[in-house]
């Protein structure tokens, strides 16, 4: 069986990177993250790649 096709590409790089939650086949990485939240003006109707992902929520924790 072949892997369903994951890539994506990230809104806020433009980095390309694998996202397995359109896939309905198993959980992509980020379900074990904590949510996170976007300030007016970021992108945020998609996935964001691994990098820039942490980069906001290191970026959320030092807000709170």
């Amino acid at each position: 069986m072949n892997k369903p096709l994951t890539d994506s590409q990230c809104p806020q790089c433009g980095k390309i990177f694998e996202c397995l939650s359109a896939t309905n086949v198993e959980d992509c990485w980020c379900m074990s993250l904590p949510p996170v939240s976007f300030n007016d003006g970021e992108k945020s109707s998609s996935c964001w790649c691994p990098d820039c992902l942490q980069q906001q929520l290191e970026k959320q924790s030092n807000q709170d």
